[in-house]
């Protein structure tokens, strides 16, 4: 600190950001624990998959708010929940079946059920994201 200049005090914040354990200056976020700042970066990147896959309908967003709970041990989003659901009622079917009726093509099967196959792409065409490109990988 040069000569003559006074130490600024840093205020404990109250309200919002007190309760995430930030601190601020002059209502400037300065501080956080990594524990906190983690899991809030996580919440927010779980809403972008949402609102992407809401666009898109691409179920590997859904995967990745999936892992993104699993790793970060938050509760599981509704429509992860419910885009789950759908793959493991029909495997479900399948298995109380006792494999009669499942389908000859079973791994095309299974990426249907996963709804991987993306619409209107001849080919069977899956979704694959690269970083923040989409991109399309052909299935056999």
């Amino acid at each position: 600190m040069a000569k003559g200049q006074r130490r600024r005090r840093v205020k404990r914040a109250r309200g919002p950001a007190s309760a995430a354990g930030a601190y601020t200056t002059n209502g400037t976020l300065i501080a956080e624990d990594v524990e906190t700042r983690n899991r809030r970066l996580s919440l927010f990147s779980i809403q972008k998959y949402e609102e992407q896959y809401q666009k898109t309908g691409n179920p590997v967003l859904a995967w990745r708010a999936y892992l993104e709970c699993r790793a970060m041990k938050l509760p599981f989003p509704e429509w992860v929940l419910k885009y789950l659901d759908r793959p493991a009622t029909l495997f479900w079917e399948w298995s109380m079946k006792g494999g009669q009726e499942v389908p000859k093509d079973l791994g095309g099967a299974v990426v249907q059920a996963l709804e991987m196959r993306r619409p209107g792409r001849a080919g069977g065409a899956s979704w694959l994201i690269v970083g923040k490109a989409t991109s399309v990988i052909a299935l056999p």
